[in-house]
Parts: C-alpha cells; structure tokens; sequence
C-alpha cells in the first residue's frame, strides 16, 4: 500500500506532542512494510484541473493518503493558505479527498475546525446538542443579555470558533460579565459562539470512534478550580461504559462530519442525566484513552481501517459490472 502523508516538510522535521498521533501512525505503517509517500503542502503546483506532488504521478500514484495541519493557524489563515504558485490547503484536501480513500475527507476539515459548522451539522443529523448561537451576530448577544436580565442563575459559555483543547474558553453568569466576555472576544478579533451551559461539575466523556464502532471511551475529571474537561487543561481520564444509545450517537457525529475514526466529546447533565455531542476531534490524542483501556492500541486500529478501506476502495475499482438482464 502507498500512503500519501499530506502535511509541511517542518511538521515532519520535528518532534511536537501535537503531531504524536500522526508520527505513531506513519511509524505503525512502515512497520507493516507499507510505502509512505510525502505530499508536501508548500510544493503542490496545478497542472491544469491535477495536482502534481513529487514522487507521484498517473504511472506510480498513491493509493490513499493521511494529512495533519500545517500548524497552529486559524481556520481562516488555513483557508487562505497557498504557497506562492501553488495551490492552497484546503484545495489540496478537497482535490486529494475526491480521488483517494482517507480517514479524513474535505468535509471533515471544513466542519470539525469550525465549531458552529459543527454545531450545525450535528443539529441536522438529529443529534442531542447544547443549545449554541453565533457569537457575532449582535442578535444573539441581545437575546443572551435580556435571558440574562430575567434569570441572573443562569449559565452561558463563550468558545473561540476555530479553537481547540479548551483554549480561550470563557463561562459566564450574569449580565456584567456577558459584556466583559463579548469585549474580549472583540479586542482579540476573534470569531466566537455561545453556548447553554451543561453543567457536569467538572466531568466530560470522550468516545473514540473507528469505522461505526467506539472502540475506546474515557470519562474526564478537571482539575481541582477547574471546570473544564479538556486534556489540555490537566484533567485525568478514567475507563467508562456509554450506553448503546450514546454509542450510536457518538457514531452519527462522526460521519455526519465526513470523518470514519476520532474523537467525539460528550457532555452530560449531572441533574438530568442527559448526555450532549460537544465536538469531534480529528487526530486527537490516544494516550490518554489506550491508558485508561488496557491492551487497547488506537494506532493499531487506525492502521487496520486505513489498509480496510484502502482495499475496498481497490475492489470498488476493479469489481466487474453486473451483467445485463437477458443475457
């Protein structure tokens, strides 16, 4: 099999905890004598309606491929990205996406580094979500404002749009520091949604997902003062069962944003026991779930879907047609 790794030669160069899932991957396939094959961001050029990437061409192609971001970067410096002359990121996933089998697809990057596409698309699929607006509708500031005038209890959550592992995530109660939070979010321009506030005291849920089945789960506890559930913010994980019915959920989110394995996050209302989709991750980490599920490898897994769906796609190619009526 030969695996096209879509990312920027300074991704591959270095060794950053954020690249860790990818590295392991690339690392497991080689292992299987598989052919991994750079496809460098920064020297794809158009050649008519084709990409052309070294070491690939119509006489030795890929035959599916895997990518990280080029970075840390806003969703929009991503969207604009382009070496000069060449094409730019997102157009390469889309062009890639269109011809090769992947984990990931250009859907997927268009919805899981967009928090209010993704709320979106989970509402559309019928899933159970916090009820979220938009941030920069002015509308939607009134409305929390005078929700907050006639019940000061309640809760709201501001999230940078294009944000991740809890980063720049504010809660709020009370009209005063709904303001203080929009000014934040205006001084730093940044795009930002609002959120009900699912109060779980400090516990979420993530499932990972390859394929239609969640081959791993984990409940997070924040740390001591904080509220958050996020790896990142120093939580610990711990094993966890969901029912079938959250199971199924976590599996619609999933493809309802064009990915086949990640990471969906869950919430759930510590009063109601009502669980929520939160967001999806693509190429989150594994450690923390393969630690609290003995013998579990994600890497592994990701690995067999890959080669999986690789090979379905091959036999799709070469399946002979059925024969016509009457013959």
């Amino acid at each position: 099999m030969r695996v096209g790794v879509l990312t920027s030669s300074y991704n591959l160069s270095i060794d950053r905890k954020e690249l860790t899932p990818l590295v392991e991957i690339i690392h497991e396939l080689k292992k299987r004598k598989h052919e991994l094959v750079h496809l460098d961001i920064d020297k794809a050029k158009w050649n008519g309606a084709d990409l052309v990437y070294d070491n690939v061409s119509p006489e030795n192609p890929i035959d599916s491929f895997i990518c990280w971001w080029p970075g840390y970067a806003r969703y929009q410096d991503l969207a604009d990205y382009a070496p000069k002359g060449g094409a730019s990121y997102f157009d390469q996933i889309k062009w890639l996406s269109e011809r090769y089998p992947s984990t990931t697809s250009y859907e997927a990057v268009l919805t899981t580094n967009n928090k209010l596409k993704m709320s979106e698309t989970f509402k559309n699929a019928g899933l159970p979500i916090p009820q979220t607006w938009d941030g920069e509708n002015p509308e939607n500031r009134a409305l929390i404002v005078a929700d907050l005038l006639a019940h000061p209890e309640k809760t709201y959550v501001a999230k940078p749009n294009y944000g991740w592992a809890g980063v720049g995530v504010v809660k709020f109660s009370g009209v005063t520091d709904a303001l203080a939070a929009f000014q934040k979010f205006d001084q730093d321009k940044s795009p930002f949604i609002l959120q009900e506030f699912i109060d779980g005291q400090g516990i979420d849920y993530r499932a990972y997902v390859i394929g239609d089945q969640v081959v791993g789960s984990i409940k997070r506890t924040a740390k001591e003062g904080e509220w958050r559930g996020n790896g990142y913010q120093g939580s610990t994980a711990s094993a966890f069962n969901f029912t079938a019915q959250q199971k199924k959920d976590a599996v619609t989110a999933l493809r309802s944003a064009g990915l086949t394995d990640g990471a969906v996050d869950i919430l759930m209302d510590i009063q109601t026991g009502q669980h929520y989709i939160c967001e999806i991750n693509d190429g989150a980490g594994t450690d923390n779930i393969e630690a609290a599920t003995p013998g579990l490898s994600l890497i592994k897994k990701i690995a067999d879907h890959l080669e999986k769906i690789t090979q379905d796609h091959k036999n799709s190619k070469t399946a002979l047609p059925p024969p016509e009526q009457g013959m």
